[in-house]
């Protein structure tokens, strides 16, 4: 593969989408302990926006993927602190009953 240009900007990215892949695979793995459906998980945490900024990143497009990213970001903290509590809402309920 011929190094380009956008390599370092797409290199850049990797640290942080690797992060944010693992706090959703984790956000994920607390819902499945809280008793959520797959089909209910896969809406609650959304996997998809990771491969898109991978695709675009991929494609060349920096700017593109910036903006996806900032987006995610801005999700991400929401969708983990939600698993965190739906799982300790669960172990309460379990201690309870």
């Amino acid at each position: 593969m011929q190094p380009t240009a956008k390599q370092p900007e797409v290199q850049r990215y990797t640290p942080v989408l690797s992060t944010m892949r693992g706090e959703l695979e984790e956000a994920r793995r607390l819902l499945a302990v809280a008793g959520f459906e797959r089909l209910e998980i896969d809406l609650l945490v959304p996997m998809a926006p990771l491969f898109d900024i991978e695709c675009a990143l991929g494609a060349g497009d920096v700017a593109g993927a910036h903006g996806r990213l900032a987006e995610l970001a801005e999700l991400v903290p929401h969708v983990l602190t939600f698993a965190r509590s739906a799982r300790d809402v669960r172990r309460d309920l379990e201690c309870l009953g």
